[in-house]
């Protein structure tokens, strides 16, 4: 049998998995792999139909195995800015006053006014406290 068919085969394999470098997502690499399974079949006597055959399967398989290997991991629900300072303790770095809804906090160095959603004390510095929600550019806090 002619050669011409391995050498295209393998020739288009090597190229398509150096192009997955440079191209966003994994499909050239399967496809590349299955193009070199199909150069290797050709290679050992087989008929070009059977190569394709061999080609598109390997291919197919390949991608659907690498896409759960890499692509079955849960979801996160990934949470940005403020949101995500809900649930975390901050120190009070100025007296929290509940009647007058003032005070501030200190979480991962930054500081932030309070609007108090705790007990009716004073609460003085130092002390922790813990986010629960936000309205505007203000976090709503409570006791520990």
């Amino acid at each position: 049998m002619d050669n011409t068919a391995s050498i295209i085969f393998t020739s288009l394999g090597i190229l398509l998995c150096a192009a997955e470098v440079f191209a966003p997502g994994f499909i050239l690499f399967p496809i590349g792999v299955g193009a070199l399974a199909a150069g290797i079949s050709s290679w050992a006597g087989l008929s070009i139909t059977l190569s394709i055959f061999i080609w598109s399967s390997t291919s197919l398989i390949f991608w659907l195995s690498m896409s759960k290997l890499f692509h079955n991991k849960p979801e996160e629900n990934y949470i940005s800015g403020s949101q995500a300072l809900i649930g975390k303790t901050g120190i009070v770095s100025e007296v929290i006053i509940p009647d007058k809804s003032i005070g501030q906090i200190k979480i991962y160095g930054d500081e932030w006014q309070v609007i108090w959603n705790g007990d009716n004390v004073e609460t003085l510095v130092g002390e922790k406290v813990v986010v629960t929600g936000i309205e505007g550019n203000k976090l709503i806090c409570s006791n520990n």
